[in-house]
């Protein structure tokens, strides 16, 4: 579930779930709920990631896969509403598109911004509060 940064990387997780797909008794359960997971992804692209990004710095991935895995071999059903269950969720997260340029800003401002000139920050503090729909103190930015 992590980021699909490139057309490669899209690739390669379909290349993953064609390999499982021919591989020795291939949980048709798993696949679906693979293919939907990977199809979301693909479809939202950064509001889906943002999702699945909050839910994995809130649940260990590693985790969750190793969990899951053990649980295909032996409750099928529950691997599978685990899986929808991570989906679900970090739908829940998703946030709007303001919101993800708001936090781009504020990433930007607090891991670089300490040696910017004033007056470029207060543009792009200026920028993530309007990306916000905030009221701005000054019509100046």
């Amino acid at each position: 579930m992590n980021k699909l940064a490139s057309p490669q990387d899209l690739a390669q997780e379909l290349r993953g779930l064609l390999a499982y797909a021919e591989g020795k008794e291939p949980s048709r359960g798993k696949l679906a709920s693979e293919l939907r997971t990977l199809a979301d992804r693909v479809s939202t692209q950064k509001t889906a990631n943002t999702g699945y990004d909050i839910l994995k710095s809130l649940i260990d991935y590693n985790d969750f896969l190793t969990l899951h895995h053990r649980l295909e071999k032996e409750d099928e059903q529950s691997a599978n509403l685990m899986g929808d269950i991570f989906s679900a969720l970090a739908k829940e997260f998703k946030i709007s598109s303001g919101a993800e340029r708001a936090l781009s800003r504020m990433r930007d401002i607090t891991s670089r911004g300490q040696h910017w000139d004033a007056s470029l920050l207060r543009n792009n503090i200026f920028k993530a509060a309007d990306s916000l729909g905030m009221k701005l103190p000054s019509s100046m930015f």
